[in-house]
């Protein structure tokens, strides 16, 4: 199953919804091991990427995976560049914590 998450939460000031989702994403690491792909979609660089798959242990699981998209962060930037990449990504599930997810 191929799962997309809108990750821009994970990135920058610490919210309700980056913790939720940071603790989403390290119970998954470690009850779905096999038959899954999660794919995190952020504007963020992949210095960054790097450091919070560090900090949630998620470095050389392969089940995780980030996916930098240009383009801002706001909701031009989801309606736009998020939409046209998951739908390009062939994705089972899609799942947008912060309240507003792309058409």
């Amino acid at each position: 199953m191929r799962i997309g998450i809108d990750a821009r939460e994970l990135f920058g000031q610490t919210t309700g919804v980056g913790r939720y989702l940071t603790n989403l994403l390290m119970e998954w690491s470690n009850q779905c091991k096999t038959g899954y792909t999660f794919i995190l979609y952020s504007p963020a660089s992949e210095d960054r990427a790097v450091d919070l798959f560090n900090r949630l242990k998620l470095t050389g699981n392969p089940t995780f995976k980030h996916r930098r998209l240009e383009g801002g962060q706001g909701t031009l930037w989801e309606q736009i560049q998020l939409c046209k990449t998951a739908n390009a990504d062939n994705l089972d599930v899609f799942f947008a914590p912060n309240y507003s997810a792309p058409l």
